[in-house]
């Protein structure tokens, strides 16, 4: 059997700035790691997936030394493009910040399995950042990352077709 934590973190929404956000993320993961035992999660067998805003969080704990692999379904990879939108109001970020909390900047090999996915049906945008982000990975961990492009799938129709298509197939090989 398999246990699933779903971590709840702060939003742009409730006030958080990205800095903010990421560190309650990668203060789940502590927690998560700590208390495994208690959780009954075997912490030597933990998987990450994560969903658009989900899916950059999701990239930034790969590097998690209780991580086995991750899933990345239409994301956010490269932070650059939300500095001139209207997000940035919320989330209010500087050319440090963007260097620093855009997964595709950030050349640390991983050696953990990574499958990066997402619709034919996105918006250009997240084709391309999971494209690129893809193109990055394979870099750092040649063997160990895998692209796919759905058909007919869109950024939210993706959640259905890869869970109850792909998820036990990936992590099952």
């Amino acid at each position: 059997g398999f246990a699933i934590v779903s971590i709840d973190y702060r939003t742009s929404k409730d006030g958080a700035v990205m800095r903010e956000i990421i560190t309650d993320c990668f203060d789940a993961m502590r927690y998560i790691a700590h208390y495994a035992d208690i959780l009954k999660i075997d912490k030597d067998n933990i998987y990450l997936a994560g969903h658009s805003a989900g899916a950059h969080l999701t990239a930034l704990n790969i590097h998690h030394p209780r991580i086995n692999s991750a899933v990345l379904l239409s994301g956010i990879y490269d932070l650059q493009p939300i500095q001139s939108t209207h997000l940035n109001l919320a989330l209010n970020l500087n050319e440090s910040d963007i260097q620093l909390l855009s997964p595709i900047h950030i050349h640390t090999v991983s050696n953990k399995p990574c499958y990066i996915a997402y619709g034919s049906n996105e918006l250009d945008e997240l084709q391309w950042q999971s494209q690129q982000y893809f193109e990055f990975r394979k870099q750092l961990d040649p063997e160990l990352v895998h692209l796919k492009k759905y058909a007919n799938t869109n950024h939210y129709s993706i959640l259905e077709r890869y869970f109850k298509y792909e998820f036990i197939h990936d992590f099952n090989t």
